[in-house]
């Protein structure tokens, strides 16, 4: 993946962690592993969806939220266009 298309990311989220150490918790991951996660990262979206479930949020809430967070992880795989005029709505 071209370096231009990583981010520096938290990918361990600890409080203890040393201050001088801190490029052990940080890796560089596309905006795809970030939303979708990978073998490594579960992913913001995997992990929102579980939240959303956790809450016990009504099936209407749950259908909307699914719905934006479809779109979102199709855009952060580049599986969805992102020109305006092809945007999904929701």
């Amino acid at each position: 993946m071209p370096k231009s298309e990583l981010t520096g990311f938290a990918a361990q989220c600890d409080s203890k962690a040393p201050e001088d150490n801190m490029q052990n918790y940080y890796e560089e991951m596309s905006i795809n592993q970030i939303m979708n996660g990978d073998e490594t990262f579960p992913g913001l979206i995997p992990l929102v969806k579980q939240y959303v479930a956790s809450i016990n949020v009504d099936i209407e809430t749950r259908a909307v939220v699914d719905k934006y967070l479809e779109l979102v992880s199709k855009r952060a795989s580049g599986r969805s266009p992102r020109s305006s005029s092809n945007d999904e709505r929701c």
